[in-house]
């Protein structure tokens, strides 16, 4: 983020009372006292909920007559419930975080961000290009990125199991070779061979990260994902090559075995800090990944799910 906008933006949404995520009215009145209510919905990342958190508080502060309910529920059931109920019309937020791949799908049931917060021309100067373009479908502007993340994602590493494989050498690769040869080497078996924890979780609930590193190889074998028209085009030599190369990675070099993924309450975050009764060494200290693809923000999120 280049400014303090993200800030300075979300007062200018709660004040003019029409947030990202609006379907109708904005907020309510409570009783005759001149409360206005404010719903947000967000998904359960804890570094989100703690800045949102002390940003409401000291907020509602500030504005006595404003009161933000915030609700927090895993990352499944907030896509359910953007489908479910956003889709329909049907949403009792007025406020809600969504994936910014995934807002223009929406943005028939959204409000679009009130030239008192900001007009498209002004914003383009205080956020990222990529990021604010993810929020921007037709034209208009549909929300604000909370991510400023300019990579399309990162890998998170426990030091300490790779140290005891490849000691001195640290963390660092110069191609996705290399790479996916730690990676298999890094996965653990018991002694029957059985599978314990992946040496590379890619999560496979969580679609974007197959995506961008499928569009990245496009690109690293000389390929392109776009025609002249604007349209994806993955009939290419280039894109099967790179699909081929994404496959041969769990079927040849078997980096991930899907069997060790418990069906819920999982993520790629709380696999590699934690393990799960029958799965992998069912061990809820011993971690079901050893390094996992995922975002800048995972880092943080992975300590803090560390068992005691």
């Amino acid at each position: 983020m280049k400014t303090s906008l993200a800030r300075r933006g979300l007062l200018g949404l709660i004040g003019s009372c029409c947030l990202w995520g609006a379907t109708g009215a904005c907020g309510g009145d409570d009783a005759d006292d001149g409360v206005v209510t404010i719903g947000f919905l967000r998904h359960d990342n804890p570094n989100y909920r703690k800045a949102d958190n002390e940003f409401f508080a000291e907020y509602m502060a500030s504005h006595p007559k404003v009161k933000i309910k915030d609700v927090t529920v895993d990352f499944r059931s907030l896509a359910a419930m953007l489908t479910g109920d956003l889709k329909r019309d049907a949403f009792n937020f007025d406020l809600v975080l969504i994936p910014p791949s995934r807002v223009c799908a929406y943005a028939a049931h959204l409000a679009e961000v009130p030239p008192a917060v900001g007009t498209l021309a002004t914003l383009q100067n205080d956020f990222y290009r990529a990021p604010l373009q993810g929020s921007i479908c037709g034209g208009k502007l549909y929300g604000l990125p909370v991510e400023y993340n300019l990579e399309y994602g990162g890998v998170v590493v426990n030091l300490d199991k790779f140290a005891a494989k490849f000691a001195p050498r640290t963390p660092g690769w110069a191609t996705w070779t290399e790479f996916i040869e730690d990676a298999k080497a890094l996965t653990e078996y018991d002694d029957t061979g059985k599978p314990m924890a992946n040496g590379l979780d890619i999560d496979p609930e969580w679609s974007e990260p197959v995506k961008h590193i499928f569009f990245s190889l496009i690109l690293q074998h000389g390929g392109t994902y776009w025609t002249e028209g604007g349209l994806f085009n993955f009939d290419t030599q280039a894109a099967r090559d790179s699909l081929t190369t994404m496959v041969s990675w769990v079927v040849d070099h078997k980096i991930m075995h899907k069997e060790i993924v418990p069906t819920a309450n999982t993520n790629v975050v709380t696999r590699l800090a934690a393990g799960a009764t029958g799965h992998g060494w069912g061990d809820p200290k011993k971690p079901l990944a050893v390094m996992g693809y995922l975002g800048t923000w995972g880092v943080p999120s992975t300590i803090e799910q560390l068992p005691p």
